[in-house]
């Protein structure tokens, strides 16, 4: 009995040393890293965005980075239906504001640079910069090497939601980041047609005094030529009605997605030209499944 009850105790022993003894790892977890370097990048790409749109207000740069936070309220809220609150800023509910902090460089009354500094809530730790040169459309830094190489060419100065990108609380996930992209890029498309498609219409019945049956008219009488891509993606419709003579006033501009479509093919983006207000829709330009998809800075 004590024979086996020293071999017990020396097999206790050498458990209790093989665990004490493994290795713990002090390196950041690199998935972790290029999930919240991405959002940086991201939120570089929409403080660039919403500069412009200062910028085209009031004929220079703000003086400084919180002068920008409206606008990313703005843009943020107008395509859910649902008017900007006080209660929910955009920089309190974007984890990117507790990861980064954001700032600018500027000569004189010029930005030349967007800065992201890393606080201690980064999994990578405090003091990692990244930047945006605002001239040059360069992004350097930190975790560079982790970002997704994809990004990059989705970053068109627009502003994205990040919400509808990335995942906040799961490892970045390359091929899901790069489909939300990819129909960010496509709803975006549709809103550009939507102008075109307008004024296709508009030209068609000063020609003929009617409106045109289809999408497919006005493209084989060459009334609008959109590229291939775009009609790849989408099936275009739209709604008139008859005033008097021959005036018509365009009620609805529809885009339906095709099984070509990243986010797959039957929901629609629509667009009302003239704010019109129709039952439980508001007063809102756009509806649809997609419409919180589309960058404010596109589009009719």
């Amino acid at each position: 009995m004590r024979y086996w009850l020293i071999v017990i105790s020396a097999m206790v022993a050498v458990i209790i040393v093989s665990c004490t003894d493994s290795p713990v790892s002090d390196e950041p977890d690199q998935g972790e890293i290029a999930r919240e370097v991405n959002w940086a990048l991201l939120e570089l790409n929409n403080l660039e965005a919403v500069r412009e749109v200062y910028w085209q207000n009031y004929g220079e740069d703000p003086d400084s980075i919180a002068q920008l936070y409206p606008y990313l309220d703005t843009c943020f809220y107008q395509w859910d239906g649902v008017p900007a609150s006080p209660d929910s800023a955009y920089t309190a509910i974007m984890p990117s504001y507790k990861w980064w902090q954001f700032g600018m460089v500027a000569s004189g009354d010029t930005i030349h640079q967007f800065t992201a500094t890393s606080t201690a809530e980064m999994v990578g730790g405090a003091g990692h910069v990244l930047t945006y040169n605002v001239v040059s459309g360069i992004y350097d830094g930190y975790g560079m090497d982790a970002a997704n190489p994809m990004l990059f060419a989705y970053l068109l100065g627009r502003f994205i939601n990040p919400l509808l990108i990335f995942e906040t609380s799961a490892t970045f996930d390359l091929h899901e980041a790069r489909r939300r992209m990819e129909i960010v890029r496509e709803v975006n498309a549709a809103a550009e047609s939507f102008m075109g498609l307008k004024g296709s219409i508009i030209m068609f019945v000063n020609d003929y005094g009617e409106p045109p049956d289809s999408y497919v008219q006005l493209d084989t009488l060459e009334y609008i030529s959109l590229p291939p891509a775009f009609t790849e993606w989408w099936q275009f419709a739209f709604e008139l009605r008859y005033v008097t003579g021959s005036r018509w006033d365009i009620i609805k501009l529809h885009a339906i997605a095709t099984d070509e479509m990243a986010g797959g093919g039957g929901d629609t983006l629509t667009y009302f030209p003239g704010r019109y207000w129709y039952g439980d829709f508001g007063r809102w330009e756009y509806i649809g499944k997609w419409a919180r998809w589309k960058s404010p800075f596109v589009g009719p």
